[in-house]
């Protein structure tokens, strides 16, 4: 089997040492961004250096050793070489805070992925690396664990501790360094040669770690057996305890998980369902005002949260009052009036607006009957990823002039909800004219009350549904607490929020209490 690299860095690079000495550097192809650092670790390893083409053509086991926000840019490089591959291949990343699921959807498949969390010290054999998979063979997942031998301990864990574990061993050997230059400065500051007191450290902690491993006695147990009653040791413990150690210790393996998640979260995929009412003026006529700050904002955010993916869902209504422009008597139809020309200059406009700020729009027409049948589904799926790969803006519609009953969508809210679903969305956003989900009817109850944050789709809070009261849209609060349960069932966050104004849309992104948020139900 041949094993590749793309990402030389400290981790990626560390990790290619290892699996040199796993597998044989006949066996190992490294690429890099810069090639010059590739071909330095490769002439040192005495493997061969390459291009990520080639690595995507030609390896077995692929190793992502690039940071998250670097994550889909690469890979939308080499999808379409992995696109064109007949046999099977695994995918390993190594990228702190992005999920299998998220990393496949960058790639453009479902491959057969792995993901690791190693640190520094598997290039001396000494690491721990945590790992999950799925779609991995028995074949794969052997040859994959006698590559990585080298590098240390590896231990199995369910995906959704992954980024804890992370924090523990990926990001502890930096505090325990600190750790022994501060040990160290005690030893020169009671007298000790540097040199001496940095070995004297290292070797503490090495000999302590041991111990821990393999006596199995808790670490507090350990430590009670080296304070004697009345000893210095015991004096210094009461000094770490005065100055917060173990609490700071533990604050920090808390920052650096916060972090992580923030990292992961960089990169979103939101889909926004925009209500009528939103887009509309009381009259029924294009707010092209509105629609502009809508578009700036999405841009914004687009730019400023590393390629966050946007799908934008909006029925093909015909706005009101264009009644003059197409005669009823010639359009009277439902098939006429639905395949009216508004749809178009909304597209137009969404054109020339995303356009200003470097995006490209790209629309598709969808039924029911594109999620019903499983190979259309498929197809809707890849011709969306494409597009997200691309860059591109989806802006989808029901196709109404051929949507008959039977295969009728409904709403805007459960398109939405679908496209989130089957697009594994982080974030679905339906914009409309109300600020939430209230207690009761705020319309006719003013001592409701907004409901911030809805756990799952009770009966009661079903019962809290009514219907729409712009008279410009087809859905309601019922059928946005259906699409919340589509939604959240597919473990995707929904938030129903007011699109007055287009500001919202970055305090919704960062997660503040605004609108109603439905918490996704995450997968297992």
């Amino acid at each position: 089997m041949r094993y590749g690299f793309i990402g030389c860095g400290n981790m990626g690079g560390a990790v290619a040492r290892a699996v040199c000495r796993g597998v044989g550097p006949e066996n190992v192809v490294l690429a890099n961004r810069t090639p010059a650092k590739a071909e330095a670790l490769a002439e040192a390893l005495g493997c061969r250096a390459a291009t990520n083409d080639v690595v995507a053509q030609d390896c077995d086991v692929i190793f992502l050793g690039v940071k998250p926000q670097m994550m889909a840019d690469m890979l939308a490089g080499i999808a379409p070489i992995l696109a064109k591959r007949s046999g099977r291949f695994v995918l390993v990343t190594m990228a702190a805070g992005l999920s299998m699921a998220r990393v496949r959807e960058m790639a453009g498949g479902a491959y057969p992925i792995i993901r690791i969390m190693p640190n520094t010290p598997v290039s001396l054999g000494a690491g721990m690396i945590q790992y999950c998979a799925d779609g991995v063979s028995d074949d794969q997942m052997f040859a994959f664990l006698g590559a990585m031998a080298p590098a240390g301990r590896l231990d199995a864990i369910p995906e959704n501790l992954i980024d804890a574990a992370c924090c523990v061993s990926g990001c502890g050997p930096a505090w325990v360094y600190q750790f022994i230059e501060a040990l160290a400065d005690g030893g020169v500051a009671a007298g000790l040669p540097r040199a001496k007191a940095q070995e004297y450290a290292a070797q503490t902690l090495l000999g302590s770690a041991r111990m821990v491993l393999e006596s199995g006695s808790h670490p507090g147990v350990l430590k009670d057996a080296v304070c004697s009653p009345g000893g210095s040791t015991i004096q210094g413990v009461r000094v770490l305890e005065e100055h917060a150690f173990r609490g700071a210790v533990t604050d920090a393996v808390l920052a650096a998980y916060d972090k992580t998640k923030e990292m992961g979260k960089k990169l979103m995929r939101i889909v926004v369902k925009i209500g009528t009412s939103t887009l509309a003026h009381p009259g029924g006529r294009l707010n092209i005002r509105h629609t502009e700050a809508l578009v700036k904002v999405w841009s914004d955010i687009k730019n400023r949260r590393a390629r966050a993916d946007y799908c934008i869902v909006r029925r093909n209504r015909p706005w009101r009052g264009q009644a003059a422009d197409f005669p009823p008597q010639r359009y009277g139809d439902k098939a006429g009036r639905r395949s009216r020309g508004p749809k178009c200059e909304l597209m137009y406009t969404y054109d020339k607006l995303f356009a200003e700020y470097s995006h490209t729009v790209a629309q598709l027409l969808v039924t029911w009957e594109d999620f019903d049948h499983p190979h259309r589904l498929n197809n809707l799926q890849n011709t969306l990823e494409r597009l997200i790969q691309l860059g591109a803006v989806p802006v989808i519609n029901e196709n109404d002039p051929i949507s008959t009953e039977e295969y009728s969508l409904g709403d805007n809210d459960r398109l939405g909800a679908l496209i989130a679903k089957y697009t594994h969305a982080d974030l679905l956003v339906l914009l409309s004219d109300i600020d939430g989900l209230y207690t009761a009817d705020p319309h006719t109850h003013p001592e409701a009350t907004l409901i911030h944050r809805v756990e799952s789709v009770t009966p009661e809070i079903e019962q809290l549904g009514g219907g729409s009261n712009s008279g410009l849209g087809t859905g309601g609060m019922s059928a946005k607490l259906t699409a919340a349960k589509i939604a959240t069932g597919a473990g995707v966050d929904m938030v129903i929020a007011n699109g007055a104004n287009a500001n919202v849309l970055y305090d919704i992104v960062d997660g503040k209490d605004v609108g109603t948020r439905f918490l996704g139900r995450k997968q297992k």
